[in-house]
């Protein structure tokens, strides 16, 4: 996969330079991130284990939060899903490991939202060139399947999207 930096993902005069990246291998990782991302990242991951570690054992619901699913050679893999809509579960355990993890998720989430809306940016003025023809034509990108929502630019299709996290 290419690898593109954030800032030069958000300040490129390059004028197709997400489309290059995503036409060699269809996928991209955005590099660099602002807001000290790369210690914020470790912090959210390291206190999420010690989180799930500490609903081990834990029979008040709080556990169900957790999804566990155990691998053909033996890993377990446990994981929390969320939206951007919404918080994260109330039924965390009220553990130290618990409530860091709740406190970094906010800054963690706040640079992926950022990031993925520099994405959606660059990527709809790239596109905007090429597409402009059937845009202007009063086509949209894309509508919604009962035809009550058009989507005008690929921007506004990431953002209408569902957006899903896993930590």
């Amino acid at each position: 996969h290419s690898r593109l930096d954030y800032d030069s993902l958000s300040s490129s005069s390059s004028p197709d330079l997400l489309i290059e990246a995503l036409s060699q291998n269809g996928l991209v990782s955005i590099t660099n991130l602002p807001n000290n991302f790369h210690e914020t990242k470790r912090s959210v991951l390291s206190h999420l284990h010690s989180c799930l570690v500490d609903m081990e054992g834990i029979d008040d619901g709080a556990a169900t939060v957790a999804m566990t699913t155990r691998l053909r050679d033996g890993t377990i893999r446990r994981s929390i899903a969320t939206t951007p809509s919404s918080t994260l579960p109330s039924s965390l355990p009220d553990t130290t490991a618990c409530r860091r993890f709740q406190a970094d998720s906010a800054a963690f989430r706040a640079s992926v939202d950022d990031a993925t809306e520099t994405f959606a940016d660059r990527l709809s003025t790239e596109l905007g060139a090429i597409m402009r023809p059937s845009v202007g034509s009063g086509s949209p990108v894309m509508t919604s399947r009962d035809g009550s929502k058009r989507y005008e630019t690929v921007k506004e299709v990431i953002e209408g999207g569902e957006q899903l996290e896993h930590f």
